[in-house]
């Protein structure tokens, strides 16, 4: 949880890398201290210095908070709430945590404190990543960087690289976490010889987090150079947890390289240090890596004791993940006790665990990408709101300006009356002046009104197609693959169990369980095709010049077993000199692929379906016609627009509606159209258009 902590000096403003005689040095002075700026300074060092020490924290930065509010001192304020907002991140309390930042950043800005407008974004921006908000994460750290970028604050920029590479870690993203570290390690090193131990601090955590990302590359090597360097800055500095930490992870690094005695020493030295910091939300981790190592040396009591011991502990906290590894653990070691039945049993907790965070995860990533989509619809939403201010603002100045002007030459005509008509005129004046300005603010309020009330309206529309997209997805999770793969398993144990099957009845269960994987499969691909676009915006393509004849004859082939099946014919008219299409075979198969098999799906026994291939000025057309049920003028109105309920086949085939949604969105990407067109109880004809390649690619 504690991923910003290599730069904890401009975090919360003073470096934690003092000794318990610097603590008690604290206190000393304090003591001596009168009841003004210098001793509120104090309390929040001493604060900051009891860490996540709740009960420590409260009381003196609430001492802090009291003397500084009577003398109006807003930095001390702005510190405290700082010390306490870093505190419950500490121990998850990430509402609370929110509130206090939010309070520091207001007191920052009210003592025109950029430093601690800075460390407050940063406390904000990590929460909001905890919480999954990346977006707004990443925009409270650039905002910080901007700032410490104007005053030139060393410091403070690496705090902000150093979580700009924790956002870009979370993310898997570990090329660039790591170039961002290593920003954060040259800065630190540049600082060495002035602030020693500050630098050493920033340095060991930045050696660790470098590790961590050799780690999830599986370089598991690299990582332990890593690992080995930190600890070696670590042992020296003696933050206790912090050793730890990097005890574990080489502990887990030694695991997956079956240096199993190293994995025990070093995970050992982690729970008992752990344990004597009275570190419990750690315990877990180490606890079921120690069962797993000593599963390996053949110790099997002595694994069990360790995972059931860090499996109620991560029960107890609530980790999710590391309850799941945990019956894994369980179950590997009942199993090398030979003890299948029980092998068995926490097999099947852990699988549920894992489907469970499976579908946590996407249900997380779909509340990410609306959270980033509101965040990102309320920033255009106010730079549209304030260029309309702007624009209004503008000309209501030329309007000023044109009043002046006529005033003058008025004033010039009628120089001779001026006596007799001053007096009349300003109170007409003013009149003016105050019913234009009335009227100028009443026009900006119903403009900015306007302009909320239509963005309102798009977000809602668009929210309300997020829902329908997520609540289409999980149906398409929990109905249309679980139960294809429920029948599998059925199917599977009957021909397994051979209950007096005769053979003709075999070979009807086999061609069920034939059509079970197809339809798995196809589902499967077109899955995970539609999660990649929505997590990339689009699809990382590399469109290359192909032949189309070779691959709707691969194509063809896949259907084989269907055609035969439904009695389908094949008939495929190609025109001469059709030349090669400009496009990512990856996206030419799927489009082939999903476009048939609605052919196939829709076709009566007995029919046919027609491929026909032609030329059309720089592209090239691929039709798809069937003989079979058609499709209503309502329903072609849709089919394209996004998820729509999929009908069942003449053979109670069935789909998802992903399929015609994706091949919309992927030949528009690849720079063609798509269409169709359809007659109810005539058949329906499905066409596309691809880009020709270059004439020299032709050529070739």
């Amino acid at each position: 949880m504690k991923k910003s902590l290599v730069f904890l000096l401009f975090v919360c403003g003073i470096c934690n890398a003092q000794t318990n005689h610097f603590l008690d040095s604290l206190k000393l002075e304090l003591k001596k201290a009168h009841p003004d700026s210098t001793k509120i300074d104090l309390l929040n060092k001493i604060a900051y210095e009891y860490d996540s020490d709740s009960l420590k924290v409260s009381d003196y930065s609430f001492q802090a908070i009291e003397l500084a509010t009577k003398i109006s001192y807003s930095k001390g304020v702005a510190f405290a709430y700082t010390n306490l907002g870093w505190m419950h991140m500490q121990i998850g309390h990430y509402s609370e945590a929110i509130a206090f930042y939010e309070k520091s950043l207001q007191e920052s800005k009210r003592a025109g404190n950029a430093k601690g407008v800075a460390r407050a974004l940063n406390g904000l921006g990590m929460l909001y990543e905890y919480q999954g908000k990346s977006s707004k994460a990443l925009d409270n750290h650039l905002k910080a960087k901007d700032i410490l970028e104007k005053i030139e604050h060393i410091e403070g920029l690496a705090s902000s690289y150093n979580n700009i590479a924790n956002i870009y870690q979370n993310q898997g993203n570990t090329s660039d976490a790591r170039q961002y570290y290593f920003k954060v390690l040259a800065i630190d090193s540049s600082l060495l010889e002035d602030r020693p131990q500050y630098s050493k601090y920033g340095i060991a955590y930045s050696f660790h987090n470098i590790g961590n990302t050799y780690r999830n590359e599986k370089n598991f090597k690299k990582a332990l150079e890593y690992y080995q360097k930190a600890l070696k800055l670590k042992k020296e500095l003696g933050n206790k947890r912090d050793l730890a930490s990097t005890y574990n992870r080489m502990g887990v690094a030694y695991f997956y390289l079956k240096e199993y005695q190293k994995t025990i020493e070093f995970n050992e030295k982690s729970l008992a240090l752990y344990r004597e910091t009275g570190v419990k939300t750690r315990l877990a981790s180490p606890l079921i890596e120690l069962g797993n190592a000593y599963r390996e040396v053949g110790q099997l009591e002595t694994s069990l004791r360790y995972i059931k011991e860090g499996l109620n502990v991560a029960e107890e906290i609530g980790e999710a993940k590391i309850v799941s590894e945990g019956y894994k653990a369980l179950a590997d070691t009942y199993a090398a006790k030979q003890d299948f039945k029980l092998a068995h049993r926490y097999l099947q907790i852990f699988k549920s665990k894992e489907d469970s965070l499976k579908t946590d995860s996407l249900r997380k990533r779909i509340v990410q990408l609306e959270s980033e989509y509101q965040f990102d619809k309320e920033k255009d939403s106010l730079k549209l709101i304030n260029e309309a201010r702007e624009l209004g603002l503008q000309k209501d100045l030329r309007y000023q300006q044109n009043i002046q002007l006529a005033t003058t030459i008025g004033l010039l005509l009628t120089l001779v009356l001026l006596i007799i008509s001053i007096s009349y005129y300003q109170s007409k004046r003013k009149t003016a002046d105050l019913l234009m300005t009335k009227a100028y603010k009443l026009s900006l309020a119903n403009a900015e009104n306007f302009l909320q009330r239509e963005e309102i309206s798009e977000q809602n529309k668009e929210l309300s197609e997020l829902h329908e997209v997520k609540d289409r997805i999980f149906s398409i999770i929990a109905h249309d693959l679980k139960s294809p793969i429920v029948g599998l398993q059925s199917l599977l144990y009957l021909i397994k169990e051979e209950t007096g099957l005769k053979e003709e009845e075999k070979q009807a269960y086999m061609t069920r369980l034939s059509k079970n994987v197809a339809g798995i499969s196809d589902l499967l691909n077109n899955l995970l095709y539609w999660a990649k676009f929505q997590m990339q915006g689009s699809l990382q393509i590399t469109p290359e010049p192909h032949l189309l004849s070779n691959y709707i004859k691969e194509s063809v082939g896949h259907f084989s077993e269907i055609a035969f099946e439904k009695n389908i014919r094949i008939h495929i008219a190609i025109d001469p000199g059709i030349p090669k299409v400009h496009v990512d075979l990856e996206i030419l198969r799927f489009l082939l692929r999903n476009l048939l098999n609605n052919a196939y799906k829709f076709s009566n026994n007995g029919g046919a379906i027609h491929i026909r291939l032609k030329r059309s000025e720089d592209s090239v057309q691929v039709s798809i016609k069937d003989e079979g049920v058609g499709i209503s003028p309502e329903r072609k109105e849709v089919l394209f627009k996004g998820f729509v309920e999929s009908e069942p086949g003449t053979a109670s085939e069935k789909g998802t509606g992903l399929g015609l949604k994706l091949s919309k969105e992927f030949v528009e990407q690849s720079g063609g159209q798509i269409g169709l067109e359809s007659t109810p109880g005539m058949g329906s004809t499905f066409w596309f258009t691809l880009p020709t390649a270059q004439l020299e690619e032709n050529l070739a």
